[in-house]
């Protein structure tokens, strides 16, 4: 698995063929290919507006690896997904 050539992938909106991409480091059993691979599954999941999936895949790759980028991506879906104005629902 080439991480730049995925990133390539993301950029492109070319999802189907990360997920092709990454199904080899997902069997690997090294954790910091697999967490790189969840990790780039959520990055895709977001794009796409299934953010529970993408929640999913980065809590997998925190889990893993809790030092990848997973991380902080992690932090910032549960920002985005717990902000809450009350003002645009009560007009």
């Amino acid at each position: 698995m080439n991480r730049d050539e995925i990133l390539d992938m993301i950029a492109a909106g070319r999802y189907a063929d990360v997920y092709v991409a990454t199904e080899k480091a997902l069997a690997s059993e090294n954790p910091s290919e697999r967490a790189a691979a969840y990790y780039l599954r959520g990055r895709v999941a977001w794009k796409e507006g299934h953010h529970a999936d993408a929640i999913t895949c980065y809590e997998s790759a925190v889990a893993l690896d809790p030092h990848s980028d997973a991380a902080v991506a992690l932090e910032q879906a549960r920002e985005i997904m717990s902000f809450y104005n009350k003002d645009l629902y009560n007009p």
